[in-house]
């Protein structure tokens, strides 16, 4: 959609050459920014739910409800073995539901939880809960959370060291 927007001479130089500065270039890059702006704002005043996700090369301003595909399109794409992603909320902090969805999101992909450690009752006062989910590569999705931060990547089966003859 095209639409014209009047803003300060000043602010609008001052925000191309960031774009520049941080894309390289100015077209397309511009709108995208535009875009995280307006999300970062929609979540400022409470009308959205916006994270910003960091990881593997990404650092960028994503709904919340998008996050599930963000997760699923970085092990489809092979950015876990570069890093884990790492979402936080740009609203005040993540809530028990947003924890809920999330997860179910995840069960809907990958099946049931492999393992769940914490307390989901006790999230909101700040408690820790990971949940893991078994790959199709045999490896396990990690999803460790925090009011105030998720984190995703992928890990193997730790070794089993009992049959280890030293």
């Amino acid at each position: 959609m095209k639409t014209t927007l009047q803003v300060d001479d000043e602010l609008l130089s001052e925000f191309q050459k960031t774009v520049v500065k941080r894309h390289g270039k100015l077209k397309g890059p511009q709108s995208e920014a535009l875009a995280e702006a307006m999300r970062l704002w929609l979540s400022y005043v409470g009308y959205a739910k916006s994270v910003r996700v960091i990881g593997g090369g990404l650092d960028a301003i994503q709904d919340f409800e998008k996050l599930p595909d963000v997760v699923r399109s970085a092990f489809e794409s092979g950015m876990f073995d570069r890093s884990d992603l790492t979402a936080v909320p740009l609203f005040f902090r993540f809530k028990k539901a947003d924890l809920e969805s999330l997860c179910a999101s995840f069960t809907s992909t990958w099946g049931e939880a492999v393992r769940v450690l914490g307390n989901i009752d006790s999230f909101e006062g700040g408690s820790g809960v990971s949940f893991s989910w078994r790959l199709p590569n045999g490896k396990k999705l990690a999803l460790n959370s925090f009011p105030d931060t998720m984190t995703a990547g992928v890990r193997v089966d730790e070794p089993n060291f009992r049959d280890l003859k030293v």
